[in-house]
């Protein structure tokens, strides 16, 4: 089964997309020489960046403006790829968020833990979304571009339009344990 992420609607992305897009725009800013070093690495710099923390800056904007256009674009373009890439920026962010919260810095914690705490959560929901492609059985959603246009497979079990009592016609479970009657019998 091919995974598809433009036939495929989220709620969450447009947040991965703002919080990245954020955190980018402030990294090339601090890169840049802007006067925000109160809100950066524990606020221990006020006013511009040494140089070497400029140039970390700019290491940092490349890699999360690479994530922001990876998400924006849908690459890679698989199910797994896609998969990753969430759950990568799950562990980054929550971490980040961590290191933010435990930064002696006041107006730092209160402008990033936020984002960063908000960039985990809905990467975390995205990837957690993603489950059942990697599986190879896709669940319909509202919203879905399948549902909307009327398509639907005539095969698939979990179309509860076309058949609302599809799972009568389902082989039974068996019984994980066994009666007290068929027991003493």
């Amino acid at each position: 089964m091919r995974y598809e992420p433009a036939g495929r609607t989220s709620s969450v992305r447009p947040v991965v997309v703002a919080c990245l897009g954020g955190i980018t725009a402030f990294q090339v800013s601090l890169a840049a020489g802007a006067p925000f070093g109160a809100l950066s690495y524990g606020g221990g710099y006020e006013g511009v960046l040494p140089t070497s923390l400029r140039v970390a800056s700019g290491v940092a904007a490349l890699v999360w403006g690479s994530a922001m256009v990876a998400v924006t674009t849908g690459r890679p373009g698989s199910a797994r790829g896609q998969h990753a890439l969430f759950t990568a920026l799950t562990g980054i962010a929550g971490v980040g968020a961590m290191v933010n919260l435990a930064s002696p810095s006041l107006p730092e914690r209160l402008l990033w833990v936020p984002v960063t705490a908000a960039l985990a959560v809905a990467a975390w929901h995205e990837a957690r979304s993603l489950r059942p492609w990697l599986a190879g059985t896709p669940t319909r959603r509202r919203g879905d571009a399948a549902a909307q246009d009327g398509a639907s497979d005539p095969h698939d079990p979990r179309d509860e339009d076309d058949d609302p009592d599809w799972y009568r016609t389902q082989p039974r479970m068996p019984a994980r344990h066994a009666s007290r009657e068929s027991v003493s019998a």
